[in-house]
């Protein structure tokens, strides 16, 4: 019996999803390399989550979200952060995102024209999910304060990586087996939605960075209310238990600490921090790639963190024991 010319068979899926797969590989080991201007660890263009908005709308939920973790462990692989603090965000926020770009396909009928609004709620999961992952491990939950600045830049990239799929999706509805499962797949549809969705990404923007500064103000008013607190820096020897505290500082300064620069040892090398009585602590130099805790700089405050991933350590202001 002769198959449907739009039926999208074993053999097709088969080639199709291994040819995903390596694209998004190789996709995931290009933006490692991509330097991020600014020190914010875990923002990223994004370019591997086009391959699983293809897969998602092109062959279904499952088989999208399989290839998302698929790509984090290659890539991990190809890149050499397999195992480390890196693997396991960037596992979780493939996961996450994959898993709610599925439920937004679903509660949209599977509409291609969504794709973009799509890739958008993906990109803020995937953040979610890093930063829970982030802290599940490290035992604070301080890095959110990152969050509104990953929203600054996850939510425009979200989008026109969601444009991106939709014109890959719009290529691939010519091709035997896909006509009738792209079918209402239009670039067009992506690029009228941009008036939209700029005015919920800067609706989300404006509530993230209002909530930000209202922690720092509560923030600001418990350090002028009492002393007692420390900075803290914490070690993590593996990513499978919660790191050890090696050095402390009172803060504000009760005048115990000695300041200078000092040496902490970390997974992959060691980091040498500087503390000052006026200013906190800050890396100075560490063995991690991107060299993003050192661009970081003081930490001073409880809404502030510094961490270097790779090498797994991590300075916060905690309460005072």
């Amino acid at each position: 019996m002769a198959r449907d010319k739009d039926e999208l068979t074993g053999t097709r899926r088969t080639v199709l999803l291994a040819l995903l797969l390596s694209l998004g590989v190789g996709l995931h080991a290009l933006e490692a390399q991509i330097p991020v201007p600014i020190a914010l660890p875990g923002a990223k263009l994004g370019l591997a989550n086009i391959v699983t908005l293809v897969a998602l709308y092109a062959i279904g939920p499952g088989e999208a979200v399989v290839l998302a973790v698929l790509r984090v462990l290659l890539g991990s692989l190809v890149t050499g952060t397999f195992g480390s603090m890196a693997f396991m965000m960037a596992l979780a926020g493939a996961t996450g995102s994959g898993l709610v770009m599925a439920g937004f396909k679903a509660a949209t009928s599977g509409k291609g024209k969504f794709a973009a609004p799509c890739s958008i709620a993906g990109a803020i999961a995937h953040n979610l999910f890093q930063l829970g992952v982030f802290t599940l491990v490290s035992g604070t939950a301080k890095v959110f304060v990152m969050l509104p600045y990953l929203l600054a830049v996850a939510l425009p990239t979200g989008y026109f990586t969601g444009l991106g799929a939709l014109y890959g999706l719009s290529a691939l509805r010519s091709a035997p087996g896909f006509r009738r499962r792209l079918e209402g797949i239009d670039t067009a549809s992506g690029r009228k939605s941009l008036l939209g969705t700029v005015a919920v990404m800067a609706a989300l923007l404006a509530i993230a960075f209002g909530a930000i500064k209202l922690s720092e103000r509560i923030a600001l008013a418990r350090i002028t209310q009492y002393d007692g607190k420390v900075i803290q820096i914490k070690a993590f020897e593996t990513d499978a238990r919660r790191g050890s505290v090696v050095a402390t500082f009172p803060w504000p300064p009760d005048g115990s600490a000695e300041e200078g620069e000092f040496e902490v040892q970390g997974r992959i090398g060691v980091s040498v921090l500087q503390y000052d009585d006026e200013l906190g602590v800050r890396f100075v130099s560490s063995p991690c790639p991107d060299k993003l805790c050192i661009r970081h700089g003081w930490v001073n405050d409880e809404t502030d963190l510094a961490a270097c991933l790779p090498n797994g350590l991590i300075v916060t202001v905690e309460e005072g024991k």
